[in-house]
C-alpha cells in the first residue's frame, strides 16, 4: 500500500472518513526480539502508537477508534509478559494522560471478559474508574478490548437475548446487536492490522461484516502517525459496495456499456 506523502496528508481531512476504525496494534514482542530486547518492552514501546492514533482520530474527527489490547487467547503468554500486560490499564493510561484525553473529549469504555477473576482488581478498578470519569464526554469515544473474544461476545449477547425472553422467532441481527457489548457501537468501516499479518484473530467478529481492511507490515512500535494517514487514504479510495453493484448508482447512460466490459 502507498504511503502519503507530507503534503497530501493535510487532504486527507477533505475526504469520507470512517466514522469506527479499529486496530489490531500487533507484533511488539516481535520488534523487542528485533531490537535485542526483553519481549515486555516491546509492550510499553507500544503506548506511544497508540496515543499517535486518538491523537489523529480527535484531530480528524473520527468519533469512534477501538484498539484490541488483550485478547482471551493471550493468557498463554509467558507469566513475565502477562504481568505486563495485566497492568496495561494502569501504565498506558496514567493520571496525566487520562485527563489530556477528557479535556479532548475522549470517552472510555473497556470490553471484554473484565469479570475474569484473573484480571487484577486494580485493572478493573481502573478500568470503572476511566468510564465513569468520562461519561461525559462525547467527542471521541475509545474502546478498548481487553480479555476480549469476538466469538465470546456474540455467544453472550445471544444467551443474555435468551434470559431477557427473546422468542427464537423474534431475534433478528438488529436485536441481537442490542445485547453487544455496547449496543449503540456502529460498525466497524476501517479495520488496521499491523505485523504483515493479515488476520482478524477473533477481535470485532460481529461488527466488521463490512469492513475495509488496510494491512501493514510495519510492527506496531514502529507504527507512525503518516501510517494512520495512509490507512485512511486507502480508506477514500476503495468503492464500499455492501454486496450490491456500484455502476447502478452512476449514470444509466453508461450502464449498458459497463455490463458489455
Amino acid at each position: 500500500m502507498r504511503m502519503v506523502e507530507p503534503d497530501e496528508a493535510a487532504a486527507i481531512g477533505d475526504g469520507p472518513l470512517p466514522v469506527h476504525v479499529a486496530i489490531v496494534m500487533d507484533g511488539n514482542g516481535r520488534w523487542a526480539t528485533y531490537q535485542g530486547l526483553d519481549r515486555t518492552k516491546g509492550h510499553f514501546a507500544a503506548k506511544q502508537p497508540a496515543f499517535d492514533c486518538i491523537n489523529l482520530a480527535l484531530d480528524l474527527g473520527i468519533p469512534w477508534l477501538s484498539i484490541y489490547a488483550f485478547s482471551l487467547e493471550n493468557w498463554t503468554r509467558p507469566a513475565e509478559e502477562l504481568d505486563v500486560l495485566l497492568s496495561y490499564p494502569q501504565w498506558a493510561f496514567t493520571r496525566k494522560t487520562v485527563d489530556s484525553l477528557k479535556t479532548r473529549g475522549v470517552r472510555f469504555h473497556f470490553i471484554g471478559d473484565l469479570a475474569d477473576e484473573r484480571v487484577p482488581p486494580e485493572a478493573r478498578a481502573w478500568f470503572t474508574r476511566l468510564e465513569q470519569e468520562t461519561s461525559h464526554n462525547d467527542v471521541l469515544e475509545l474502546v478498548v478490548a481487553f480479555n476480549y473474544s469476538g466469538r465470546t461476545e456474540i455467544v453472550e449477547a445471544a444467551r443474555r437475548a435468551i434470559l431477557a425472553g427473546v422468542a427464537p422467532e423474534d431475534l433478528d441481527v438488529e436485536l441481537l446487536s442490542s445485547f453487544m457489548h455496547l449496543p449503540n457501537m456502529p460498525p466497524v468501516d476501517l479495520l488496521i492490522r499491523t505485523s504483515g499479518e493479515q488476520r482478524i484473530s477473533n477481535f470485532l467478529l460481529w461488527h466488521i461484516a463490512y469492513s475495509e481492511f488496510v494491512f501493514f507490515d510495519t510492527l506496531w512500535p514502529d507504527f507512525k502517525r503518516g501510517h494512520f494517514q495512509s490507512a485512511l487514504a486507502e480508506f477514500q479510495v476503495r468503492h464500499r459496495r455492501y454486496g450490491g453493484l456500484p455502476w447502478l448508482a452512476r449514470n444509466p447512460a453508461t450502464r449498458s456499456q459497463e455490463q458489455a466490459t
